[in-house]
């Protein structure tokens, strides 16, 4: 290995160095004698991995490009075919009605099955068994109130 100036900075580099490490210019290539088949292969295979693994990476990037894209246009499917219809405001008010009676009715079942669950456990006073009772009471009666029929 000798040492040589570089063209650019004047800096002393290695003969077999690509690149100055000062300025980072680059070095002339060095003139090959025929013997040296094994410097000429080092100096290829660097140029022959990249090349191989660009051309690995390229169908890689296009399929992950199309997959990419079926997602995004699949989603945004979904959410125009997904969006909220036009509804009058009656089907509106209609839909927000059966919900909440649904809801009560819920309730009122939650209140009997933990009413019974109170009952069984023996833990509870008959005071707070009372209390709960009348909780459960005052739910159905609203619910026949507002609805017109027993839950």
């Amino acid at each position: 290995m000798a040492l040589v100036a570089c063209e650019e900075c004047g800096r002393e580099i290695s003969d077999k160095s690509v690149a100055c490490v000062g300025c980072g210019a680059p070095t002339p290539a060095p003139v090959q004698a025929p013997d040296s088949v094994a410097s000429k292969q080092s100096t290829e295979l660097p140029a022959a991995a990249a090349r191989a693994a660009h051309s690995e990476f390229r169908p890689f990037l296009w399929v992950s490009l199309i997959l990419l894209s079926v997602v995004a246009v699949s989603l945004l499917w979904r959410m125009a075919s997904s969006g909220p219809a036009a509804r009058s405001p009656a089907e509106i008010e209609a839909k927000r009605k059966s919900e909440e009676q649904t809801n009560v009715l819920l309730a009122v079942k939650d209140c009997e099955n933990r009413y019974a669950q109170m009952n069984s456990d023996r833990q509870y006073t008959p005071a707070e068994l009372r209390a709960y009772a009348q909780v459960c009471e005052q739910i159905r009666s609203n619910y026949k109130a507002k609805w017109g029929v027993d839950p």
